[in-house]
């Protein structure tokens, strides 16, 4: 008999305590899984473009130090990976065909012409 009271005590205890850990009014949060509905609302991730394939770009070439930028119409500029290419275009309007890696904004030119 002293056991189960003991345990019913340590139980007592256990709540009053939990109870109060909060303030008045106040209680814990629920912790709750989102539904399926919940999860399928999230916006579908985008497509981010091929790293791997060629692309034509047109603008401008303009050196910044030793590096040569393209400068499209928009004004966004994009680092040249091929100097000794490019550096014979300094000022003119181009055409380059090449691969954007998006992450380092730079163009790996395949080929380049006047535009």
């Amino acid at each position: 008999m002293a056991l189960l009271n003991r345990q019913f005590l340590s139980c007592i205890f256990g709540w009053a305590l939990a109870l109060t850990s909060f303030p008045p009014g106040a209680a814990p949060a629920p912790r709750m899984r989102p539904t399926l509905q919940q999860q399928s609302q999230s916006p579908p991730a985008q497509p981010r473009p091929d790293p791997a394939r060629s692309r034509t770009f047109t603008g401008i070439v303009v050196r910044r130090g030793h590096d040569y930028l393209l400068r499209d119409e928009s004004g966004s500029s994009y680092h040249l990976d091929s100097p000794e290419r490019v550096q014979r275009f300094d000022g003119k309007s181009v055409k380059i065909t090449g691969r954007l890696d998006v992450d380092s904004r730079t163009l790996h030119v395949d080929s380049i012409e006047p535009a």
